[in-house]
């Protein structure tokens, strides 16, 4: 089933024979998997739980596979030691025995899924982002246990390994990435595999055309390096899924593909097991990852996005695709309530709320879509334009900063605590075309110590990202502060900082006077 045109060039999207891992996708019974585990692999695992260690495996009772490879896995908010409740796991079937294979796979994965109670997220975000033309892994369900002892229900997926790229690409000997945690594309990222260079050259430079300070230099560098089409599709979907914890929004949760023919880059969505939390998720606002901030810099390709985003909601109001996850949620309930009936019932739940989220979500988009992207801040002549939508920033504990009136005018405060170290700030986002600024405002400080390791201290204006070029220390009664920027790109989202840098003391920033201006 196929939503939206493939963004994959049609070579990679040839025919091909099916293989033994479409039988166990497809909508058949939910397996059971026993893991034995020597007490040697046990303490292995204690002691280096992302480093493979030897098991059995047997399937629905059938005949074992004597040594298989496990090791832990999970990330920070999934990942259980081997001797608590559930822990994740990865199966590679053929490290120690070659050849070895389960379903038609040589590795998988086994999601606890203790942050996803609808045991859905994976399976529905796979399906919409292979339905999109966004590689995705497939994914079911298993029920495991542990040395006899049962461990529930978990979600099988399989790995970005050759047997995806094949599937996807046909040719499996470039380069491919996998994102790791927390890290860009200018990160040490590690070599899954691939024939190309060990140096990362290919990496840096995608890196390099991103940095490129004119415009047209920087999207000609850009296009030479990474498919485009892909990856528009690729920010469409994580957006739209509202996957907060992936590379456009986090800088997490990513694979990078250089196929060997065009020499391009592909992404591909991983760790989707949170989608749809936030339905009210910006399609438009400045993503985090350093290649999805380059490539909304760009007016053509920013409005190709919102064109995506129009093919796609016909595509998630598809009565197929909620047919289908109605008959897979059933098929989960039936496995949890073979384990569990309480369990069972807490499913449902949580697959009516999933239900309700997606409903919520279209409707969201559709209003995103016809909306259209935000437009910049008009901002004319010398008098300036009072900001609003303040809201706290701190970098230590015991800062106290408060909206109130101070002689009947609206004031935000901050005010240093105990530690003597204060480094607290209002802040709020502004779109601005591209041009010459200047922030203003109105302060009074009291009381004000300096901290030598803190750089310029005191209250100060600027935008985020860049230093303060004034900060007022000490002094009697409403000074003015201003700070003087400049944006050189077609337009860009930025963050105003009222700050204040101290030991001691406090600060407070008259809202009216807190204004933007052209120069």
């Amino acid at each position: 089933m196929r939503f939206l045109p493939s963004q994959i060039p049609e070579v990679r999207r040839r025919s091909r024979k099916p293989e033994a891992t479409d039988a166990f996708f497809a909508d058949n019974e939910i397996p059971t998997l026993h893991l034995a585990l020597p007490p040697s692999t046990i303490d292995a695992l204690r002691a280096e739980p992302r480093e493979y260690a030897h098991a059995a495996l047997t399937c629905n009772g059938g005949e074992p596979l004597a040594d298989v490879a496990i090791k832990l896995k999970g990330a920070a908010g999934s990942f259980r030691p081997i001797d608590e409740e559930r822990p994740g796991f990865t199966i590679k079937l053929d490290k120690f025995a070659p050849d070895t294979q389960l379903f038609g796979l040589r590795k998988f994965h086994l999601n606890n899924a203790v942050q996803d109670g609808t045991f859905l997220h994976e399976w529905l975000a796979s399906e919409i982002c292979r339905a999109a033309g966004v590689p995705a892994t497939r994914v079911a369900w298993a029920r495991v246990l542990l040395n006899g002892k049962n461990l529930g229900l978990y979600v099988l997926k399989e790995p970005f390994d050759k047997q995806f790229l094949a599937r996807w690409f046909g040719d499996v000997t470039g380069n491919l990435y996998d994102g790791g945690f927390l890290s860009d594309l200018d990160a040490d990222l590690e070599k899954d595999s691939g024939s190309g260079p060990d140096d990362r050259a290919d990496l840096r430079q995608i890196v390099e055309a991103c940095a490129e300070p004119t415009p047209a230099r920087r999207w000609a560098a850009i296009e030479r390096l990474v498919d485009i089409d892909a990856f528009t599709t690729f920010l469409v979907v994580e957006r739209a899924l509202g996957h907060w914890d992936g590379y456009c929004n986090n800088q997490n949760n990513y694979r990078v593909y250089f196929e060997p023919k065009t020499g391009k880059a592909f992404f591909f969505a991983h760790g989707m097991d949170q989608v749809f939390g936030d339905l009210e998720m910006s399609m438009y606002a400045r993503p985090a990852g350093l290649l999805a901030k380059a490539i909304c810099t760009n007016p053509a390709w920013r409005a190709e996005q919102r064109k995506r985003l129009g093919d796609l909601l016909p595509a998630l109001r598809n009565d197929k695709l909620q047919q289908r996850l109605a008959a897979v949620a059933k098929r989960v309930h039936q496995a949890l309530a073979a384990i569990d009936e309480g369990r069972a019932k807490e499913h449902d739940d949580a697959f009516r709320d999933l239900s309700a989220r997606l409903a919520g979500r279209i409707d969201n988009l559709a209003d995103q879509w016809k909306t259209g992207a935000p437009k910049p801040m008009a901002v004319a002549g010398s008098k300036g334009h009072v900001l609003h939508g303040w809201h706290e920033h701190s970098e230590c504990d015991d800062a106290e900063l408060r909206q109130i009136e101070v002689d009947d005018k609206r004031t935000l405060t901050i005010t240093a605590g105990k530690s003597g170290r204060c480094v607290a700030s209002w802040r709020t986002s502004v779109l601005l075309a591209r041009g010459k600024y200047r922030l203003a405002a109105q302060v009074r400080v009291g009381d004000l110590t300096a901290v030598d390791d803190l750089g310029s201290c005191g209250a100060a204006l600027r935008v985020s990202g860049r230093e303060a070029s004034k900060a007022v220390l000490a002094g009697r009664g409403w000074q003015p502060l201003t700070f003087d920027f400049e944006v050189k790109e077609d337009q860009e989202e930025v963050e105003a900082v009222a700050e204040l840098r101290c030991g001691g003391g406090r600060a407070e920033f008259r809202v009216e006077s807190l204004k933007i201006s052209r120069r």
